[in-house]
C-alpha cells in the first residue's frame, strides 16, 4: 500500500455518517437522495459532537476500556472490518482519544499488536476506511495471503471449492447445535484443522515462531523478534494501557479448572489423581511439573492460572508494568519431576519479572497459545485418552478436504512431542527479553537429546522455574476480567461467538466449562476454567437481552449472519483470581459478531466476504442511529 497522506476533505454518505451534517459543522450539499448525498467533511465541530453524545446518554465517568475476544482470524478479520468501518466516519486519534487501556484475549492480540506497533497495518485499516468499498478486496490482498505466503500454504485454501467450504461450514455449525451426550467444543475441533493444514508438511515450528511469521509477513517487516512492549508505538497508542491475557499451565491443586473444585461439572472425575502439565516423554525418559498452593492466605491454585502481560505503550525500555502479572500466584508452589529425579524439586514461584522489554511476539503467542491446554493430556488414563482421542477424530475427519488423512497424520506424529509444540514455554527466573527464547530451547533440546538430562540440568530448569504459557482464551475468551481489573467502569465489549464467554462471569455458573462431552465425564484438566466476576446469574442476564441488545439492519450477506449492540449493566463481585472488588457497576458495551466463518482452517477466502459485510452493515443508512450510538461509546 502507499503511504497514507493528509486528505484535507474527505466525501462520506451523509446517511451512512449517522450523525448529521450539523453535527460536523458543514453544510450538506446533496446530489440526489440517499447515498448520492454528500457532505464536505472538513473538521467536526468539538461542540455540537459533545452535545450529540450527552444527548445519546454518552456521559463517562472514567474513559473506557477495550475488550477484545479471542477467536482467531475470525477475531482478526472482525475487528479489522468493525474498525474500519468506524475509522470511514473519523480519524484514529478522536476514536481512541477516551481510551485508556486495551484488554485482549488470544486473537485479539494479533489485532491490536499490529494496528498499534506496525504504520503499515494501521495503513491498511485507515486506508479500508478510506475506501470502505473496497474494504475487504484490501484486507484480502495486503493480510490474507500475505498470512498464507509465510505458511506456504497459499495454494492450498485456492483448491477449496465453494461447495467443500460450505459443507465443512455447516459441519461446524453441527457441532454447535450438538447437544448429545458425545458433544466436542467445535472451536477446539476447528482449531486442531488449522494446526493440521499448517504441519502436515512435515514442519516442526513452534507456536511463537508461527506468530512471528504471521505478525511480520502480514505488518510489512514491521514486527520482528526485536520489537518488545515498550517499542515505539503509533501515536493514536501512545500512553495507552496493553493487557495481553495469558493463562499460567499451573495443574495439580482444588482451584477452578480442577475436577477437585466443589462446583466443578460432569458426573465423575476421568482425570489423573494429580494432573502434570508434560514437558517432555518418551519410552524411557520424562519431565513434567505439578503446582499447588501454599501458605494460609493463599487461594487454591487454578489448573489454568489467569495473567497478564501489561505496558503502558511507548513508555520505552526497562518500565515497570502498571499492573501485576499475575494476581493470584502469592503461594504459588511448583514441583517437577523427571527420571533423574522422580520425588521432585520444589520451587516457589514468588515473582514474574516481565515488563516492557518482553518480546512483543513471544507475548502474543503466550495469549494465543490456542492448543497449548494439550500439555496436561499424556498423563490421563490410557482408556479415557484412547476414547477422547477417537472421538475427535471421527469429528475432524467429517470435514470434506480432510478426510481419513487427518488420523493417519495424527498416528505417523510422535504424540508427546506434538504435545509439547503447542504451548509457549518460558523461564520465568530469567532475563524477561529471552525468556520465551530460553524455554522453547530447552525443550527443543531435551526433544533432540531423548529427554536426557543431568542432575545439575534438571537443578537448573527448576531454578529458572520453568513453565508453559497457554491461550488467555481458557480462563477468559472475552478479555473483560482484566478489562474490569484496570478500574474501567465503561467497557466495549467486542465478541464473535455469542455472549457466551461473558456468560462464563456469571454467578452460578460451574467453575470449568468441558472441551470434551463425552456421558458427562469430567475430563479436567483438559477444560476451561471459569472465574466469576459479575454478581447477576445466566438467566437475569439472558433477560437482559431483548431489550437491551439491538440488531444491525443486515442484507444480502454470504458470510454475516448477524450483528447486534447494546449495553449491559453489571455488579461486580470479589474475584480475587483477577484482583477485582466487590460493588462496581459496570456497564459493559456490546458489538456481537454472528457469522458463518469460523475461527481458522476451513477457508481462509471467506474473510474478506466477512469484513466487507460488515463495513457495509455499519454504513448502511438504515443504520445511522446504532452506528452513532457505538461512535458515543468511544468519542
Amino acid at each position: 500500500l502507499p503511504p497514507a497522506k493528509p486528505v484535507p476533505m474527505r466525501v462520506f454518505p451523509v446517511a451512512a455518517l449517522g450523525l448529521g451534517g450539523a453535527l460536523l459543522g458543514r453544510a450538506t450539499s446533496c446530489q440526489g437522495a440517499g447515498d448520492a448525498c454528500i457532505v464536505d467533511l472538513v473538521e467536526p465541530d468539538e461542540n455540537l459532537l459533545l452535545q450529540h453524545q450527552r444527548s445519546a446518554g454518552a456521559k463517562r465517568e472514567k474513559p473506557v476500556a477495550l475488550a477484545l475476544s479471542g477467536g482467531g482470524f475470525l477475531a482478526h478479520s472482525s475487528l479489522s472490518g468493525i474498525f474500519a468501518a468506524l475509522l470511514s466516519f473519523t480519524s484514529i486519534q478522536d476514536l481512541f482519544k477516551h481510551v485508556e487501556a486495551i484488554s485482549v484475549a488470544s486473537a485479539g492480540g494479533w489485532f491490536i499488536g499490529q494496528l498499534a506497533f506496525s504504520p503499515h497495518f494501521l495503513n491498511l485499516i485507515q486506508t479500508m476506511g478510506n475506501e470502505p468499498h473496497k474494504a475487504g478486496e484490501l484486507y484480502q490482498k495486503e493480510w490474507v495471503w500475505k498470512f498464507l505466503v509465510s505458511l506456504a500454504v497459499g495454494r492450498r485454501p485456492a483448491k477449496r471449492s465453494a461447495d467443500e467450504i460450505e459443507r465443512a461450514q455447516a459441519e461446524i455449525e453441527a457441532l454447535r447445535a450438538d447437544k448429545s451426550l458425545w458433544g466436542v467444543d467445535e472451536d477446539f475441533v476447528e482449531l486442531l484443522v488449522e494446526f493440521y493444514w499448517v504441519t502436515s508438511d512435515g514442519e516442526d515450528r513452534t507456536w511463537e515462531e508461527l506468530i512471528g511469521d504471521l505478525m511480520a509477513a502480514t505488518a510489512g517487516g514491521e514486527i520482528t523478534g526485536a520489537t518488545t512492549l515498550g517499542s515505539p508505538v503509533n501515536t493514536w497508542a501512545e500512553g495507552k494501557n496493553f493487557l495481553i491475557g495469558t493463562s499460567i499451565t499451573t495443574p495439580g491443586d482444588t482451584g477452578p479448572g480442577s475436577c477437585n473444585d466443589r462446583d466443578a461439572s460432569g458426573w465423575f472425575c476421568v482425570g489423573p489423581r494429580v494432573p502434570q502439565a508434560l514437558i517432555y516423554r518418551n519410552y524411557s525418559a520424562f519431565v513434567a511439573y505439578s503446582s499447588r498452593a501454599e501458605g494460609v492466605d493463599a487461594l487454591p491454585i487454578a489448573v489454568w492460572s489467569p495473567a497478564r502481560f501489561s505496558v503502558k505503550m511507548g513508555s520505552g525500555p526497562n518500565q515497570p508494568p502498571p499492573m501485576s502479572f499475575c494476581h493470584s500466584c502469592d503461594g504459588l508452589e511448583v514441583t517437577y519431576k523427571s527420571t533423574v529425579d522422580p520425588r521432585g524439586a520444589s520451587r516457589m514461584v514468588d515473582s514474574f519479572h516481565y515488563n516492557s522489554n518482553t518480546p512483543l511476539v513471544g507475548a502474543v503467542a503466550a495469549g494465543s497459545a490456542f492448543l497449548g491446554e494439550l500439555v496436561v493430556l499424556p498423563f490421563f488414563d490410557a482408556q479415557y485418552f484412547k476414547l477422547a482421542a477417537e472421538k475427535i477424530a471421527d469429528l475432524v475427519e467429517k470435514i470434506p478436504f480432510v478426510g481419513g488423512r487427518f488420523r493417519n497424520w495424527l498416528e505417523t506424529k510422535p504424540f508427546d512431542a506434538l504435545m509439547t509444540q503447542f504451548p509457549v514455554w518460558g523461564l520465568t527466573a530469567s532475563n524477561v527479553s529471552t525468556s520465551f527464547q530460553e524455554g522453547a530451547s530447552l525443550v527443543r533440546h531435551l526433544a533432540e537429546t531423548g529427554g536426557k538430562l543431568s542432575e545439575q540440568a534438571f537443578e537448573s530448569l527448576a531454578q529458572r522455574r520453568l513453565l508453559a504459557f497457554a491461550d488467555g482464551g481458557l480462563v477468559d475468551n472475552s478479555a473483560i476480567g482484566n478489562a474490569v481489573a484496570t478500574g474501567a467502569n465503561d467497557i466495549l465489549h467486542i465478541t464473535y461467538s455469542g455472549l457466551d464467554n461473558l456468560e462464563r462471569l456469571l454467578a452460578k455458573v460451574r467453575t470449568d466449562k468441558q472441551i470434551l462431552n463425552l456421558l458427562h465425564l469430567n475430563f479436567c484438566p483438559f477444560c476451561y476454567a471459569n472465574f466469576q466476576v459479575f454478581a447477576e446469574d445466566v438467566p437475569t442476564v439472558r433477560a437482559m437481552y431483548p431489550t437491551q441488545l439491538k440488531f444491525l439492519h443486515v442484507h444480502h450477506s454470504s458470510q454475516l449472519k448477524s450483528l447486534q449492540i447494546g449495553t449491559l449493566k453489571l455488579t461486580t463481585v470479589d474475584c480475587r483470581y483477577f484482583g477485582i472488588e466487590a460493588g462496581r457497576s459496570i456497564n459493559v458495551h456490546v458489538i456481537s459478531v454472528s457469522s458463518r466463518s469460523g475461527i481458522g482452517g476451513i477457508g481462509y477466502q471467506t474473510y474478506n466476504t466477512l469484513v466487507q459485510e460488515i463495513v457495509d452493515a455499519f454504513r448502511d443508512p438504515m443504520n445511522n442511529q446504532l452506528s452513532s450510538e457505538v461512535l458515543g461509546w468511544l468519542m
